[in-house]
C-alpha cells in the first residue's frame, strides 16, 4: 500500500475551515454569546480571491459550526467592524460576528 502525503489544495481549504470555526467559536465565547444561539453574521476578511473561491464549498459547513446564518468572506476588512486578528499559518486574518 502507498501513503500519499503530499498536501493538496483541497485539505489546504479544510484545513482553514476548521482553524476559522475553532477561531470563530472561540470569539462567541470570548464575547458571552450562547452557544445554541443562531447569529447574523461572521465576517472573515484578509482572504485572498483564491481562498475565497474555493472556501465558498464550505460556506454550509463554517455556518452549522459556528452557528451563523450567513458568512461573509473579504480581501479587506471593514473599518467599521471591531474584528479580532488572529494568526491562521503565519497569515493575519480578521473575524467579527454578530
Amino acid at each position: 500500500m502507498i501513503l500519499n502525503i503530499s498536501t493538496n489544495k483541497d485539505l489546504i481549504i479544510k484545513g482553514l475551515v476548521r482553524d476559522l470555526s475553532r477561531n470563530i467559536q472561540q470569539l462567541r465565547k470570548e464575547l458571552g454569546y450562547n452557544p445554541t444561539e443562531i447569529l447574523n453574521y461572521a465576517y472573515i476578511s484578509n482572504i485572498s480571491k483564491d481562498e475565497r473561491i474555493h472556501l465558498t464549498k464550505y460556506f454550509n459547513d463554517i455556518k452549522n459550526l459556528v452557528r451563523v446564518k450567513d458568512v461573509i468572506l473579504s480581501e479587506n476588512s471593514d473599518n467599521t467592524l471591531s474584528y479580532k486578528s488572529i494568526d491562521i499559518d503565519g497569515k493575519e486574518i480578521k473575524i467579527f460576528i454578530q
